[in-house]
């Protein structure tokens, strides 16, 4: 299981935005094994898009299988890019190799580091996440806004937030937002500084992976645009006089 966690926007808590379910081991035909004894097993190896569903698995009552998940409504537009690749081998074929094994410049050449494929290669198998005709849309307007990445939207999000707080303190009692005012500050400058510092500064923003039990609320994911209004069917009436 594959879960991905933010800081949500409206409450500034930790919480997962959803989860992805795959199977490491299966059959020649892809199919995942019942028990642990089944014979012909192997290593599920290749690149796939996995969809993000957004909702919480419960817990099977019998085998944990890639199907936990089937009844939990996608995530429009949300998928995770996932590698599973054979461990490299020893020249002789006999010993499995580990980084410890040899130097940082060797890794590629030994095939302890594969440097990922971009995505539009077409290295991945996106069969489980072929766009709906609104998703096209919803890509099609994506590809028209200015591109984020992790980095840029939680230290916008933060400082939003942030300016938001000192413009409104007025004596009433804060909302939760004002977490954010408790938030290690982020590096001066996004731009010129190394990717560890940014990582370590974003790890410092989340609690501790054993503590996110919720999932944001996606009914605060669409702001209200007065340009668009609001369109409302009434399907039926029953009881009326």
């Amino acid at each position: 299981v594959v879960r991905i966690d933010t800081i949500d926007y409206i409450t500034l808590q930790c919480a997962s935005v959803g989860y992805c379910c795959f199977k490491i081991f299966a059959s020649r035909d892809r199919i995942q094994p019942k028990s642990e004894n089944e014979a012909n097993v192997y290593i599920n190896s290749g690149s796939f898009q996995l969809p993000l569903k957004g909702g919480k698995p419960t817990k099977p009552k019998d085998n944990f299988d890639d199907t936990i998940l089937d009844n939990i409504p996608k995530i429009p537009c949300a998928s995770v890019l996932v590698r599973i690749l054979p461990a490299p081998k020893s020249s002789g074929g006999l010993a499995v190799l580990s980084k410890d094994d040899a130097p940082k410049e060797d890794w590629v050449k030994l095939g302890l580091e594969v440097p990922a494929p971009a995505y539009d290669t077409g290295a991945y198998d996106g069969k489980l996440c072929e766009p709906t005709s609104l998703e096209e849309i919803s890509y099609t307007v994506k590809l028209a806004n200015p591109k984020q990445t992790v980095i840029t939207a939680i230290s916008s999000a933060i400082d939003s937030v942030r300016q938001n707080l000192i413009d409104d303190i007025s004596g009433l009692q804060l909302t939760p937002r004002s977490k954010a005012a408790s938030f290690v500050p982020k590096p001066s400058s996004i731009g010129n500084v190394d990717d560890k510092k940014i990582i370590d500064w974003i790890a410092s923003l989340f609690d501790a992976n054993n503590t996110i039990t919720d999932v944001i609320d996606y009914s605060y994911a669409i702001p209200y645009s007065v340009e668009s209004g609001l369109s409302v069917s009434i399907d039926g009436l029953s009881n009326m006089p």
